[in-house]
């Protein structure tokens, strides 16, 4: 096994180099990155990493799709979530629109994915 001293230049000129900002556009780490509020950032985190699990690409439009349902303030709408009152914001005709567009609108702007 290398010693930890003889890794530590090749790992601090990795860290050094790497272009952390064009690699953040690829990763769930954009989403929580949108929120000012730690609170918001850790459920939009937990979401991201549930939904993008390893494909981003894939799966970050509908996490998108998801957010633009909780307002503002994806905490605020975790903690007085009641399963009766947003039924219509995540019903199947919505989540059909983004599965033929492939797009959805802002989490801040309109509540419909954009092309419906």
């Amino acid at each position: 096994m290398p010693s930890p001293l003889r890794l530590q230049e090749p790992l601090d000129r990795l860290y050094r180099e790497f272009d952390w900002a064009a690699r953040a556009d690829q990763d769930a780490i954009r989403f929580p990155g949108r929120y000012p509020d730690p609170a918001d950032r850790e459920v939009v985190a937990l979401l991201a990493a549930c939904m993008a699990y390893g494909r981003v690409d894939l799966f970050g439009p509908w996490v998108d799709w998801a957010l633009a349902r909780m307002g503002d303030s994806p905490a605020r709408f975790v903690l007085g979530f009641d399963p009766a009152k947003p039924a219509a914001r995540f019903d199947a005709s919505t989540a059909s629109a983004i599965a033929s567009t492939g797009r959805v609108t802002s989490p801040r702007s309109a509540s419909r994915p954009s092309g419906s």
